[in-house]
């Protein structure tokens, strides 16, 4: 149909349609991405979009999971989804990931209220003495997709492969590392979108012997501060619902928690549900 047209991601590692960028009537967009989910054996689909097309989905069945704020150059994303696969639209612990979400909240408006009664009310990027934070080059591939593979078994992206790491460096995805001596102990990821001025805050990794010392949280202050030297608006995450460490991390540097997307994508075992944590640069 003239006038209609999608960026559409079609994921088989995670058995679901991303619909990214629609233009045009989505209820004539909406059938075909029925019939495909059907052919490729698809259990979600999920869609992207902006405010104003908000009621077109909800008219065709979509339900919202979530939303990231300022996605669009400043302009917040809806997500929703729809799940042709019936049982994976049921959460595998939402008690427990709930739990998690609301002592990361209490935790936050404590440590908020102890700091602000202090005067505290910057975040600084600290770490030990013998830690160095740096962007990482192509000369550090070769450790991160080690350490990747071993931290990672099964995740969405394969980055235990150093040609994948390569040419995601090579297309806006900006890496950090924390290295000790020399050996990289730690590492995270901004994958950015140049034209609508987000990033989205991925792959975090600490080894086992690291953790506890508050790396993630130096890295994710360091990408902050190197995208708002490049007048990105905003920053999110999608991270694991049933992980309590990152989730924790992500709501003591202020970012906001703003929907949970359901089975949504293959780490580990199975599917997980990842919690959205949103955060403006200024």
């Amino acid at each position: 149909m003239p006038g209609l047209s999608a960026d559409l991601v079609i994921d088989y590692f995670s058995r679901r349609i991303k619909v990214m960028n629609f233009r045009g009537p989505f209820e004539v967009l909406n059938p075909f991405l029925k019939e495909l989910a059907d052919l490729e054996k698809m259990g979600k689909i999920i869609v992207y979009t902006p405010s104003r097309e908000v009621h077109t989905l909800e008219a065709c069945g979509y339900e919202k999971e979530g939303m990231i704020t300022g996605y669009f150059a400043g302009e917040d994303c809806h997500i929703f989804s729809t799940f042709p696969e019936k049982s994976r639209k049921e959460p595998s612990f939402p008690i427990k990931e709930d739990r998690i979400i609301e002592e990361c909240l209490n935790k936050s408006r404590f440590q908020e209220k102890k700091e602000h009664s202090r005067g505290m009310v910057t975040k600084e990027n600290t770490l030990p003495e013998d830690y160095i934070l740096r962007p990482a080059d192509e000369a550090d591939v070769p450790a991160m997709a080690a350490l990747y593979s071993r931290g990672f078994q099964l995740y969405p992206s394969p980055l235990h492969k150093e040609s994948y790491l390569l040419e995601a460096m090579g297309s806006g995805v900006f890496y950090l590392v924390i290295e000790k001596r020399g050996k990289i102990v730690s590492l995270a990821s901004a994958e950015t979108e140049s034209s609508m001025k987000n990033a989205e805050v991925t792959d975090c990794l600490t080894i086992p012997e690291e953790r506890g010392k508050g790396h993630i949280k130096s890295l994710i202050l360091g990408l902050e501060n190197e995208l708002a030297a490049r007048n990105f608006k905003s920053l999110y995450t999608l991270c694991r619902a049933p992980s309590p460490g990152i989730n924790q991390a992500f709501s003591s540097l202020c970012y906001s928690y703003t929907g949970r997307l359901v089975n949504n994508c293959r780490i580990a075992e199975g599917f997980e549900d990842m919690n959205i944590w949103c955060k403006p640069l200024r």
